[in-house]
């Protein structure tokens, strides 16, 4: 009997390292990776795939179906999965196994202006609610072998299982932007009261709510001892690697 295929939803900057990560593991069957269509006004949201590497992926098996995950309505969602209802799917039975895997934050999201911690081009570092709290991170293509690996070897059980890069206070992170870039920078510290005011504000603004869900210093981070790529000798980069290997990509993206 044939295996299963395997189904992966947006094949954005996530979904395809996850696809690539798919492919380079071990034989498999055809992919399916639905996408949604790029959005043209919101600069902040990750860059989808680029004509180039969805046709590498389509090259390697991988079909793709485009679909608006967001705007389209549940009814034509189901017709593009010739009715799967997925989420009613999984609700609606016991039998699924299923695995959360979280991963903190895009490490490259770290380094986005609008994000705070780093203004790479004002050369200006933040500690977001002090400089003591500490992020988890993770590149999006050591989430993709993680995930990888979960398809193939599941955890045990149904449940949560934790990836980390790196996990760094905001005094690390801004030590490592300095080192690796050198010359003068600037520190700020946004205390909780002063995020916490700027989204009273604008409670609306996206990256206000990560500012102040990220600086909070609560349940954004954990020991690298006890990710599923530490327990499994999964090496993806840390921190300090992935700044030194992405230096120039960094600054020149760099609002």
């Amino acid at each position: 009997m044939p295996p299963p295929s395997i189904l992966v939803i947006g094949a954005g900057e996530l979904g395809t390292a996850i696809l690539s990560a798919l492919t380079a593991t071990r034989p498999r069957p055809l992919h399916h990776a639905p996408r949604r269509p790029p959005p043209r006004r919101n600069p902040r949201l990750p860059v989808p795939a680029t004509r180039s590497s969805l046709a590498r992926l389509a090259a390697q098996g991988i079909a793709f179906e485009t679909g608006d995950f967001i705007n389209t309505p549940l009814p034509e969602l189901v017709a593009v999965f010739r009715n799967v209802a997925v989420r009613r799917l999984l609700a609606g039975q016991s039998g699924t196994g299923w695995t959360v895997v979280s991963t903190g934050l895009f490490m490259s999201f770290l380094f986005l202006k609008g994000f705070g911690a780093v203004d790479l081009k004002g050369r200006v570092l933040r500690g977001l609610g002090g400089w003591g709290n500490e992020v988890t991170v993770t590149d999006v293509e050591g989430i993709g072998k993680v995930v990888a690996e979960l398809v193939y070897e599941p955890a045990e059980g149904n449940g949560v299982v934790y990836v980390a890069g790196d996990t760094v206070s905001y005094a690390e992170v801004a030590d490592l932007v300095e080192e690796v870039y050198g010359g003068e920078w600037k520190r700020e510290e946004w205390d909780r009261e002063f995020l916490k005011k700027r989204l009273e504000e604008q409670p609306g603004d996206l990256m206000l709510k990560y500012q102040n869900a990220f600086g909070a210093g609560v349940g954004v981070s954990w020991e690298k001892e006890k990710t599923v790529n530490y327990q499994r000798g999964i090496k993806i980069p840390d921190l300090r690697g992935f700044l030194r290997d992405n230096k120039n990509r960094l600054l020149e993206t760099a609002e």
